[in-house]
């Protein structure tokens, strides 16, 4: 094993680094919330989850919180449209039509579930939108 002699300075700017890399446990949280809803949302939409995919999801649609962002996310076109790029990253195969096309299926198993939170034609006619594009 080699040693290396650094500076303070050295040292600080790698610290700073490392620090400005690593997220927040805000953005960690964001993060999270994020993929929960993102599976919660495959999950209604009837893709076919499986191992921690499935678990997760099927966490995401228990909490209130998840529900929440789900509802807000299929609720904002601009949210709709990150939720698309997001899934397209994951590798969903055409996630526009997968949306639209389980549109009612979304609303309803949703309404379902969620006690508090209650999809309306708010998010059917974005969902349905989608089909355009």
């Amino acid at each position: 094993m080699r040693k290396i002699k650094i500076t303070q300075a050295q040292y600080d700017t790698i610290l700073l680094r490392e620090q400005l890399n690593r997220p927040s446990k805000e953005q960690q949280m964001i993060l999270e919330t994020s993929k929960e809803a993102l599976l919660g949302i495959a999950m209604l939409a009837g893709v076919k989850l499986s191992g921690q995919n499935e678990f997760i999801a099927n966490k995401a649609l228990k909490e209130p919180s998840t529900m929440s962002v789900i509802k807000n996310t299929l609720e904002d076109k601009s949210k709709t449209d990150e939720l698309i790029a997001t899934m397209t990253e994951r590798g969903f195969s055409d996630p526009t039509s997968l949306l639209s096309t389980n549109a009612d299926k979304i609303k309803d198993k949703f309404n379902e579930i969620s006690p508090n939170e209650k999809l309306d034609f708010i998010s059917i006619t974005n969902l349905k939108e989608l089909q355009g594009k």
